[in-house]
């Protein structure tokens, strides 16, 4: 496992239109959880509810189906 303080310099430099971070937030008992991948320039946040939890599967499937609609 690699630290996240030995990530490479460029990874910090949010001056760079496109790059994309996110998050996963998991409610209390893991009973709900949301994905909040955050475009780092502008931080332009989308908020996806998990119908299936934070299982990888049900995220990798939202993902998709999200940049399959709003990047056209």
């Amino acid at each position: 496992m690699v630290s996240i303080d030995d990530r490479p310099e460029a990874a910090a430099d949010h001056g760079i239109p496109g790059s994309w971070a996110g998050e996963l937030v998991v409610g209390k008992g893991s009973k709900s959880a949301t994905a909040t991948p955050m475009e780092r320039h502008s931080r332009f946040l989308i908020m996806l509810g998990l119908p299936d939890g934070k299982k990888g599967d049900g995220l990798a499937d939202i993902l998709i189906n999200r940049s399959m609609t709003c990047w056209r």
